[in-house]
């Protein structure tokens, strides 16, 4: 983190909460921020870039709970919680402020059943919206970049 001291220049209050996509995260990142600069993360994160920080319920175990459960593990020396989430797929989620709970009901859409269903959803969903569709406008209105010889 040497080089990166410039990270989180806009933000100057401490104790303030950023919510981030998973392209850079690690734990080593999420306590770096927290330690250094006193500011909160909730992200999602990779799962090979736990590097054995915690032992999480497999992504077939999640499959077989069915959708909207969960699983999550605390790590006291990252002082972070580590969150596996199964919705349409697995979603890793890492925090260093809270847990999972309280849990929330969120509206879905079934394929199979084809109606909309009530599925159990961990606090992600409340903030990481605006995360996710800053992506989506991104990828939309991405501007090609080209080069003259």
């Amino acid at each position: 983190m040497a080089g990166r001291k410039d990270l989180p220049r806009g933000l100057s209050a401490r104790g303030c909460a950023v919510y981030f996509d998973n392209y850079f995260t690690t734990p080593d990142l999420i306590r770096h921020l927290c330690e250094h600069y006193g500011i909160f993360s909730l992200c999602t994160i990779r799962q090979n870039r736990l590097k054995g920080c915690c032992k999480l319920l497999s992504y077939k175990e999640l499959k077989k709970r069915g959708r909207g459960s969960f699983t999550q593990v605390v790590d006291d020396e990252k002082k972070i919680t580590i969150v596996n989430w199964y919705d349409n797929k697995v979603v890793t989620l890492a925090c260093s402020y809270a847990d999972a709970y309280p849990v929330q009901e969120i509206i879905r859409l079934s394929k199979a059943q084809k109606k909309t269903i009530s599925v159990n959803s961990p606090h992600y969903n409340q903030h990481m919206g605006g995360v996710d569709l800053c992506d989506m406008l991104i990828a939309l209105y991405r501007t090609s970049f080209k080069s003259h010889r």
